[in-house]
């Protein structure tokens, strides 16, 4: 079974050793550790962390995702399956509104006009004001 130290696995999918230390200290991820007390980590803790760092891109915070990965390592139970259900469902919810707004901030991108020199952006000071009116009352709104 291949095994890799904190440096290697951190530089396995991008991260700083700092940061999967710190996911270790608040039991986000666990890992192995050798005789002399040294971290190791296998394919599973790969996978995990992998799973992780998808979950952080998903908006999840860290204590959602500790729950979660609380929750993969557990015995399956009716109380956790809702629990993760609810959870999951509320996240999707975020992520479908969060999709809602970047393809209005897009279709609004493309309206204004290009921006060819620096005093172009005076002209359109307006167009730009009015852009960032409606997309952060709509975001606001929607925070509610």
């Amino acid at each position: 079974m291949e095994q890799w130290t904190v440096k290697e696995m951190a530089a396995c999918v991008g991260i700083r050793a700092d940061t999967l230390r710190y996911y270790e200290k608040n039991k986000i991820i666990v890992p192995d550790r050798l005789e002399n007390g040294y971290r190791v980590y296998n394919a599973q803790h790969l996978l995990e962390l992998k799973f992780i760092l998808v979950m952080k891109y998903a908006r999840f915070s860290l204590s959602e995702i500790k729950l979660m990965m609380e929750w993969l390592r557990s015995e399956p139970s009716a109380s956790c399956n809702t629990a993760s259900k609810d959870l999951l469902a509320l996240k999707a919810a975020e992520i479908k509104q969060t999709i809602i707004h970047y393809t209005k901030i897009a279709a609004l991108l493309e309206e204004l006009p290009q921006i060819d020199e620096v005093q172009d952006f005076s002209t359109i000071q307006q167009d730009v004001n009015s852009f960032v009116e409606h997309i952060f009352s709509d975001i606001r709104k929607d925070e509610l």
